[in-house]
């Protein structure tokens, strides 16, 4: 019997702004939003994923999941400063709006991680 060949998968890439990859090389952002139109597939936790910039790459295990029905219930329900240095309540929404300017209430799917 052939044993059957195992293939090696590799990790997902995500791309980021410059700002936000130093931010996660230096352990202050520690989640990712997208909308989860985005992902054909979702991550699951323990799997990993690589962000890339024209600086580089970094590969991270993801560490859990969440599911948010739309930008309110993020910013209501999460900890935004995991998002990075200088997010809060008050210019999230524009963050958001600025990074995905066609972005109509669907939900967000928000990817924790760690190096």
């Amino acid at each position: 019997m052939k044993t059957p060949e195992i293939q090696h998968q590799e990790p997902r890439k995500i791309f980021v702004k410059k700002e936000f990859f130093e931010q996660i090389l230096s352990g202050q952002k520690t989640a990712e939003a997208r909308p989860q139109e985005n992902f054909d597939i979702v991550p699951a936790a323990g799997e990993k994923i690589t962000f890339e910039c024209s600086l580089g790459h970094i590969t991270v295990n993801v560490t859990n999941i969440q599911t948010f029905g739309n930008l309110q219930s993020l910013v209501d329900g999460s900890n935004l400063s995991s998002f990075g240095r200088g997010i809060n309540p008050r210019n999230a929404a524009y963050i958001w709006k600025t990074l995905y300017p066609n972005y109509n209430n669907e939900p967000i799917l928000v990817i924790n991680f760690e190096k």
